[in-house]
């Protein structure tokens, strides 16, 4: 995993382009890790708001 691609892949997640789970593809890392990534970050989503279900879509 790379920061670029755990940045960008964060990125794409929180405005909605990606569900958790291709986010998580994407950074190489479990949809478990990349939601405590995303919950560590200042300012960034919390706790409450990821979502770490299996999306409607697949």
């Amino acid at each position: 995993m790379s920061l670029k691609a755990l940045t960008t892949a964060s990125t794409l997640y929180r405005g909605t382009s990606l569900t958790l789970e291709q986010a998580a593809a994407h950074s190489g890392l479990s949809p478990d890790e990349l939601a405590s990534y995303l919950r560590s970050q200042p300012g960034a989503l919390g706790p409450s708001t990821v979502d770490t279900r299996q999306s409607a879509h697949e």
